[in-house]
């Protein structure tokens, strides 16, 4: 909220009136242990597949380019599947 103020004081917001809003919905929320910091839905899951794609290559199994590309691809999955 430091860096919402501070660009508030300085008149950022009534060049990009459309930039307050969403920053102002998203602050309003009171974040919950999936959404604090970051906020995307699966946060917790998306961290276990990096934390896997990255143990893969340290352990040599796999390319760090290669490790990168399916933590994505495995990531958009994930978002893009339906929510039930």
């Amino acid at each position: 909220m430091a860096g919402y103020e501070l660009a508030r004081k300085r008149g950022y917001y009534l060049k990009q009136p459309g930039n307050e809003i969403a920053v102002r919905q998203l602050a309003d929320k009171i974040p919950t242990e999936d959404s604090k910091a970051l906020r995307f839905a699966d946060q917790r899951r998306i961290r276990g597949i990096i934390d896997e794609e990255l143990e893969a290559v340290w352990s040599g199994a796999k390319a760090p380019l290669d490790a990168v590309n399916a933590a994505v691809a495995r990531g958009n999955e994930l978002l893009s599947a339906p929510k039930h």
